[in-house]
């Protein structure tokens, strides 16, 4: 190599081995020689700093060549020197390029140089990524514990090779430094028109682009940056270059971001826009088959394309039709890119027409109407991710304002069918869009749909009029009726648009009960929105997400509650004075025609809001001002709903009403009592939780005067009576509260009001007598007649009031012996800490037989105190016997017999042996034709007992869930409610009603299949095995029902079945189902069990477990239902299953062919031979059938006067049960009945004897 020889650049560096590369070649001995080392003299390596590569000896050539081609070989110290002898030898070529000018040796130079040192370069970084892509998580350095170990790790550190940032960034500033001398402008270039060398410099970017770590460097990609632009500044070696790039966008997903910042760097600053098109137009030309094939290249293109288009969509309108046609490829990757770009190109649209001509701002405009026709068609995708990024687009041009008015009711349709979508992402940005176009709307920020309604009519009223009228002249009515046409599409538009928010709204207060928390929380945010927009049911929504306050969920809770806070204060922050006047009104509104349910909800909240200080001393002083008419503009109709908000937030705030307050109130409450009752009641509330302002013992006796003078119905009309009664009912109910919660002696107070009801109750039945004594029992079949309403009244008040004061004095005491074992252990645990260690073995037994003596004393005088409340020479317990009278009548007033019920069960919650005595009444009752309001009452109270006495009720828990299939609605809805409260709090079992529970998923009523559907997700939380455990009983017992529906079976074992989501248990199941086939031969069970089969998620494993239960099901396969069925379960499995095991799978369905066949003709024979034997018993004689009819007409005869007397036996014993369906005891039955029934069961006897 001592005259330099012209350098050709090879394709490859391993083509210097081959033959023809005269002066570069390596032979075979300088292999042989020079492997794996670079042995350089010191002497030579200072002559190499100063001379360039064509002048090095054959020797140092091939040294550097094979340093370079076996770099991963070397050690660390020849790395070293190598890049020492590189690095040098780069200086020393552009030293001597300044000052040689013959351009055959400086374009030969030049070549060696790049040729060496790019090539370097790709081999270090090549080694590099492997052995980072080599090295697993395990295999990184470890940190010692000692300090010893942590210095020699970072000196052994500091002696190795690295190939760090600062190293590349210096032979990337040689690389750009040749490529200067190559192309630059500024001097005077050597312009090399060679292919392979320009590709030198890009292959060095390409291999560093492979690192995701390079990627991030900013100062290296500005280096790139500056390399690629030359590069693509060489027009011929442009479309490799594109090609280059895409093959790194298709194989590393961090490579897209970074090339679609290059694109747009050079478009903006060098290409002017031409690189973007020609790159979008080579993805465009991709088959979409070969994209499918691979997932991982696909996603990087889609992500590329989505990278590019952000940054600038000038090169998609060039190729905007290639990218439609990608619409149909299979990869939603792809797609979803596409549609990402045209959103983008949508966004470009609208910004470019405000500065355009009239002609082109039309064809804009028919180009943006087909793009937003795509668009529309594409929310209906295959995909669920696709129809997200649909929804997202729209999102994001709807928040631009880029999409038109004539357009909002199609999305918003759109936005409703997503609503339903069974994904939780499409859902989530369907809300989202929803959301968009609320506030986004060009209709106004008031949606009322009357308002909207009235204006379209009005202006058609007026188009209708204008075209009776003359026309004078054409020019104005020309714009007029454009005026007009334009106003009609608008309103029309918006009546479209708001008739579709309502349906919206519908669906988002079903969502709000979802399982997914995202969809609660988006819907939440949602109904806020449109409650803000006054759109017309969104208060009804808004009140349907009031029960999320007592969620378990905490977010949840925080979501709800910060949604009302939204509601009442709003967005901006305001002044305290407004804020409260904001969220007075707010929070009376929201109280206004609440039910029962939704009031304690609303209580909740209001905890919450105080617990927060958002309810302060102004909104309580509002809300009384309201209460006492003296805020002005305020409607009477507030007053009511301001009082109950100041007992609900009463329990949370200390300080609620002042002394001159409560003398206000007071008076005000002796008028309310007259008219407004519920009033009273309400004010009864606020005073029971503020006990210092009732000062004064009598006022509470006054008010109880009060209340009996108010129960006088004689002046008022029959028709007020029911809500008359109610209203008292309610008073009596909150004054006995307040007297246990303020009076200092309640006790005496509750007997004084009591014993004035009783003297009410005497005056009024024996109102001509001078007889005073005390009520006899002959006295009840004297209730029983008609009475009078006045004596009904007074009545069904003494037992409501006597009931709420037998559990009040109950919890009084109860509180005693609490508060008394709590001083007393308060006490012993003070002794403890003062004694010593010495005497601990002395006092200590002392003090266990002192306790059991306290217990045993307290038990006892518990025990002795309910007897008290329930005796008949008692206040309170004299009334029983009137009132099981009062139940067991069945023509008797139903509001009175609900009382009688109520005060029963009271005292039945006070005494076990009491409660055991009328429990047979009470169920009786619930059994019996009885009103539903009365059933439903029942079911509520079996509840408390319950909870009360589970022992008890235990025995009679099938005749609770009985009342699951009651014909009212209000009594089903009860019954699951407490159900669902004992079995979650394990004060009930369910063992066979299980088939009554889920009935209930399909109830007619959609409140208590909600409320079903909240029992098994409650429980199968609490108990991960419930569903599990019971499903086969729920499959047989559901599938020997005639009468259920199909349909309902379906759609109840869907519901279960998504409970299954163990491996073990899908197993079970399997085999547990596949064996109920023998035991049945209804081919309606065969197909219920196979679908049952159907719902389950089925893998390997499970697929053999149904393989090898083949025997049990397989000779029911000839049914096609039954072997469709299977045949949809094996395709499923087929999506998951790997190749290896699609063998067996297809084993498996010939084997499910061969048992259909094998059925089918077995099937065929059984209908040949019974033809047969048809044949032949027509050919018998006909005296053989007159002998056997003979014998049947004898048998007939001989056992028809059997049974014709059992069946009349048998029909007054069903009538019976009708009547009576629970046995009562001979204190509430005649002796008719009992010899009735003594009879009834003799003729059982003597017929079984009989037979």
């Amino acid at each position: 190599m001592e005259q330099a020889a012209l350098f050709k650049v090879p394709l490859h560096l391993e083509d210097l081995l081959k033959e023809g590369w005269e002066g570069y070649r390596i032979a075979e001995e300088d292999i042989e020689k020079y492997e794996a080392s670079v042995d350089i003299d010191e002497d030579e390596i200072s002559q190499l700093w100063f001379l360039p590569f064509p002048n090095l000896t054959h020797d140092a050539w091939s040294q550097v060549y094979l340093g370079i081609y076996n770099f991963r070989t070397l050690e660390d110290q020849q790395k070293e020197t190598l890049y020492f002898i590189i690095t040098k030898g780069v200086e020393n070529a552009l030293e001597y390029l300044r000052e040689n000018h013959d351009s055959d040796i400086a374009k030969n130079l030049l070549k060696v140089t790049t040729f060496v040192l790019t090539h370097f370069i790709v081999e270090v970084q090549k080694a590099h990524l492997d052995e980072t892509r080599e090295q697993a998580p395990d295999e990184l350095p470890k940190i010692s514990s000692t300090s010893k170990k942590t210095k020699q790790s970072k000196r052994k550190e500091n002696q190795k090779w690295n190939w760090n940032a600062e190293k590349i960034g210096t032979t990337l500033d040689w690389v750009l430094k040749l490529l200067d001398k190559c192309f630059s402008p500024q001097e005077t270039p050597y312009e090399i028109d060679d292919k392979e060398f320009i590709s030198l410099f890009a292959r060095v970017c390409y291999v560093l682009i492979e690192d995701h770590s390079i990627c991030k460097n900013r100062e290296l990609k500005e280096v790139i940056f500056a390399i690629l632009k030359v590069v693509f500044e060489t027009l011929h070696y442009r479309p490799s270059a594109i090609a280059a790039l895409l093959h790194l966008v298709r194989k590393y997903e961090h490579a897209a971001p970074f090339v679609a910042e290059l694109i747009h760097y050079l478009d903006v600053n060098f290409l002017k826009g031409s690189l973007g098109a020609e790159v979008i137009r080579e993805i465009s030309q991709y088959d979409p088959v070969e994209l499918s094939k691979a997932p991982t290249n696909s996603k990087n293109i889609a992500t590329f394309l989505c990278e590019l288009t952000d940054r600038s969509s000038a090169g998609i309108k060039e190729n905007l039709s290639l990218l439609v046609d990608q619409l149909d490829c299979e990869s939603y990757f792809v797609r979803n890119s596409i549609v990402h770009a045209l959103g983008r190109y949508l966004l470009f649209l609208s910004s470019e027409t405000k500065s355009e001509a009239n002609e082109q701002v039309e064809n804009a405009a028919q180009l943006r109407s087909s793009l937003f026709d795509i668009l529309l068609k594409r929310v209906d995708d295959v995909h669920a991710f696709s129809r997200s990024k649909v929804l997202q687009v729209w999102q994001t041009l709807v928040d631009n304002k880029v999409v038109p008015q004539t357009l909002f009711p199609l999305l918003m349709q759109q936005v409703v069918a997503r609503l339903r979508d069974k994904s939780s992402i499409v859902r989530k940005n369907s809300i989202a869009l929803f959301e968009s176009l609320l506030s986004n709307n060009p209709f106004g920020p008031s949606l009322v749909l009357a308002i909207f309604e009235n204006k379209l009519k009005s202006y058609q009223g007026d188009d209708s009029r204008s075209q009776r009228l003359s026309e004078s002249s054409q020019l104005s009515d020309c714009n007029a009726s454009i005026d007009k046409e334009k106003a009609m599409d608008f309103y029309q538009c918006a009546v479209n648009f708001i008739v579709k928010v309502s349906e919206a709204i519908q669906i988002l207060s079903t969502l709000v009960w979802s399982r997914s928390t995202l969809d609660v929380q988006e819907a939440i945010s949602c109904i806020v929105t449109a409650r803000q927009f006054e759109v017309d049911n969104s208060d009804t929504a808004v009140r349907s997400m009031l029960g999320l306050v007592f969620s378990r969920d905490a977010s949840i809770r925080s979501s709800v509650i910060e949604a009302f806070i939204r509601l009442f204060v709003g967005d901006n922050e305001k002044d305290s004075l407004r804020r409260s006047m904001d969220i007075t009104r707010g929070v009376v509104h929201l109280v206004s025609g609440a039910t029962v349910g939704e009031v304690a909800c609303i209580q909740k909240l209001l905890e919450e809001l105080a617990s927060r200080k958002l309810i302060d001393s102004r909104t309580i002083q509002m809300l009384w001002d309201i209460v006492f008419e003296k805020m002005p503009g305020v409607q009477k109709k507030q007053k009511k709903p301001s009082l109950l908000v100041l007992a609900l937030v009463a329990p949370s705030l200390q300080v609620l009403i002042s002394e001159q307050l409560t003398e206000t109130l007071l008076e005000r409450m002796k008028l309310w009592i007259r008219e407004e009752c519920e009033l009273c009641s309400f004010a009864f509330g606020i005073l029971q939780h503020s006990p210092i302002a009732l000062k004064n013992k009598k006022v509470l006796r006054e008010f109880g005067s009060e209340i009996l003078n108010s129960l006088n119905f004689k002046e008022r009309k029959i028709e007020q009576f029911e809500r008359f009664l109610t209203c008292r009912l309610c008073v009596l109910e909150e004054f006995s509260r307040t007297i246990y919660s303020c009076d200092e002696e309640p006790s005496t107070t509750a007997a004084f009001v009591l014993m004035s009801l009783y003297d009410q109750l005497h005056l009024s039945l024996f109102e001509n007598s001078t007889n005073e004594d005390a009520m006899e029992d002959d006295e009840v079949e004297n209730l029983l007649e008609p009475y009078a309403l006045n004596t009904l009244c007074i009545l069904a008040s003494l037992f409501y009031f006597a009931g709420h004061v037998a559990l009040n004095e109950l919890s009084l005491w109860e509180s005693f012996i609490r508060r008394y074992r709590e001083s007393v252990a308060n006490k012993s645990s003070q002794v403890e800490v003062g004694t010593d260690t010495t005497d601990t073995e002395e006092i200590i037994p002392q003090e266990q037989e002192d306790s059991n003596a306290n217990e045993r004393h307290l038990d006892a005088l518990l025990s002795h105190a309910k007897q008290e409340i329930i005796s008949k020479q008692g206040v309170i317990g004299k009334l029983v016997s009137l009132a099981v009278g009062v139940i067991l009548q069945r023509q008797f007033y139903p509001m009175i017999k609900a009382c009688a019920i109520s005060y029963i069960t009271k005292l039945m919650c006070v005494d076990e042996s009491f409660c055991e005595q009328h429990l047979k009444v009470v169920f009786t009752v619930l059994a019996s034709d009885a009103p539903a309001a009365i059933r439903a009452d029942i079911i509520i109270a079996l509840c408390d007992l319950a909870v009360r006495y589970p022992n008890l009720i235990e025995p009679w828990s099938s005749q609770i869930f009985r009342c699951l299939q009651d014909s009212s609605v209000e009594v089903r809805r009860n019954t699951i409610m407490c159900i669902t409260f004992l079995v979650l709090n394990d004060m009930m079992k369910i063992r066979g009603q299980v088939s009554e529970i889920v009935l209930c998923l399909v109830d007619s009523d959609s409140q208590v299949s909600n409320m079903c559907h909240s029992f098994f997700f409650e429980v199968s939380n609490k108990s991960k095995g419930f569903v599990y455990n019971i499903l086969p009983e729920i499959i047989s017992s559901l599938s020997s029902m005639k009468d259920l529906s199909e349909e309902h079976f379906k759609t109840i074992m869907s519901f279960l079945f998504s409970f299954i989501d163990k491996e073990r248990h899908t197993e079970g199941l399997v085999e547990r189902i596949c064996q109920r086939f023998r035991l049945s031969e209804d081919a309606s069970c065969w197909r219920n069990l196979a679908y049952c089969l159907s719902l389950l998620s089925y893998s390997e494993r499970t697929i053999g477990k149904l393989a090898n239960m083949l025997k049990y099901y397989g000779d029911k396969l000839h049914d096609a239902v039954v072997f469709q069925t299977f045949c949809n379960i094996l395709s499923k499995a087929r999506k998951f299953s790997k190749t290896e095991f699609r063998a067996f799978l297809d084993d498996f369905e010939d084997k499910l062919v061969e048992c259909q066949q094998k059925q089918k003709d077995q099937e065929e024979n059984e209908q040949v031979t019974e033809n047969n034997e048809s044949a032949d018993i027509e050919k018998t004689p006909k005296e053989d059938k007159r002998k056997k009819v003979k014998k049947q007409v004898r048998i007939v005869e001989e056992t028809s006067e059997e049974e014709q007397d059992e069946e009349e036996q048998k029909e007054p014993q069903e009538e019976f049960i009708k009547e009576c369906p629970v046995p009562i005891t001979d204190d509430y039955t005649s002796s008719e009945q009992l010899s009735q029934q003594v009879k009834r069961l003799s003729l059982r006897q003597v017929l079984r004897q009989r037979k």
